[in-house]
């Protein structure tokens, strides 16, 4: 065989691998649309039908991540916010030559759509998440003051005996925590300016705060993140005249208790001559732990795992690579699948760990209704945080 020839038929089967390769991971779907227009010109009656098929198949795709009466709920954000970077998740388009039948201009467009590019912008929107309005926050936080034994904690010490260095404290955490999530439009309760404690069943104010308790807190006044955790003042027993202040809060979640993000802090202030701790140096350090916080919680928000359920899914059997591929592409086209992770492969089975909206007994009638392409699956084993498939 001609050596040139020989090079462009490797070249052309490496090039049509990638680039089926490339259609399987960004997960692109093949829609087709036959249009019609009443313009009178054939460039204006190209344009409208281009626009009506984007729309079309684009509402196709809203409504099955998001459901028609969210899609109607949130029709000018979808507008404005998705459907005007429709390239993003619309990566393909080709037309057909224009033909006239009548008073019409007709035209077939072939689309491709990438479910994955969809839904991150669904999901920077937050429109992924079943809850609806803004995330609530409440804060959590225990307050120690081990040099003069004292705390304080919102939820159990009476208003007439608060400390009010301490309550100075609690006021300039939960001001920079308000400050810093507002920017992302999620909402901080103010739980000592609102008075909060009040309104607690009398068996919560015991002082101490147990995991339970948290979790009970967080859901009794409908808060989707709680920030439990702790504040202690000491004497730096290492420099004179100092004090330490070690913080240590995490952001969990109310539904699954996932730990969103997490912040350690142990940190040495000194002396001023008219405060304990300089406000301004309180301040500062408050903004560090509220900033950490914040760009944590808000990359679970975007990744899709904010109000997801980890569970471990296994599928057995034996599979070829086309199988397994078409396995994780249904599985990823699922609205309450919100991100996949391949942990083991191999000749007898694959394990992924996948983040769903859904629990496990749910995810396992979802999977066994999909139609994959020459195979199916059944469920052969279902616990609280994992799921056993076989392939057949």
């Amino acid at each position: 065989m001609n050596p040139i020839l020989s090079q462009l038929l490797i070249f052309s089967f490496f090039t049509t691998l990638a680039v089926h390769q490339v259609c399987v991971a960004e997960q692109l779907i093949e829609e087709h649309i036959k249009g019609t227009s009443k313009a009178s010109q054939p460039a204006a009656a190209k344009q409208e039908i281009l626009d009506e098929a984007v729309e079309r198949v684009a509402h196709t795709y809203f409504t099955k991540f998001l459901g028609e009466e969210k899609v109607k709920k949130n029709r000018t954000l979808i507008k404005t916010r998705i459907l005007s970077q429709s390239g993003k998740f619309i990566p393909y388009i080709k037309s057909s030559d224009l033909s006239k039948n009548g008073n019409l201009f007709e035209m077939e467009v072939h689309l491709q759509v990438s479910t994955k590019n969809l839904k991150e912008l669904l999901l920077n929107l937050g429109l992924l998440y079943e809850s609806d309005g803004p995330i609530r926050i409440l804060p959590l936080v225990s307050f120690f003051d081990r040099r003069r034994l004292t705390n304080l904690q919102w939820w159990s010490t009476p208003a007439s005996v608060v400390d009010s260095s301490l309550r100075q404290i609690n006021l300039l955490l939960d001001d920079e925590l308000e400050t810093r999530f507002r920017k992302e439009s999620f909402f901080v309760f103010q739980p000592f300016e609102n008075r909060l404690g009040d309104l607690l069943p009398p068996p919560f104010k015991g002082g101490g705060l147990s995991e339970g308790d948290a979790s009970f807190a967080t859901h009794y006044f409908e808060a989707h993140v709680g920030l439990v955790g702790k504040v202690v003042l000491e004497p730096d027993p290492d420099l004179v005249g100092q004090n330490l202040v070690i913080l240590q809060i995490e952001a969990r979640h109310s539904r699954n208790g996932r730990v969103l993000g997490q912040v350690f802090r142990k940190e040495s202030f000194a002396h001023s001559h008219n405060e304990e701790i300089r406000r301004e140096d309180m301040t500062n350090y408050f903004k560090e732990v509220a900033e950490g916080l914040a760009t944590q919680v808000l990359q679970s928000w975007k990744s899709g795992t904010f109000e997801s359920i980890p569970l471990r899914l296994t599928l057995r059997g034996p599979a070829t690579f086309s199988r397994t591929q078409n396995f994780k592409s249904e599985l990823s086209n699922l609205p309450q699948i919100k991100a996949i992770r391949e942990r083991r492969l191999s000749a007898k089975e694959r394990v992924y760990e996948v983040d769903s909206s859904v629990e496990s007994t749910l995810l396992k009638d979802l999977l066994t209704q999909v139609r994959f392409d020459g195979f199916t699956v059944r469920a052969l084993e279902t616990s609280s945080d994992s799921l056993i498939l076989e392939l057949y």
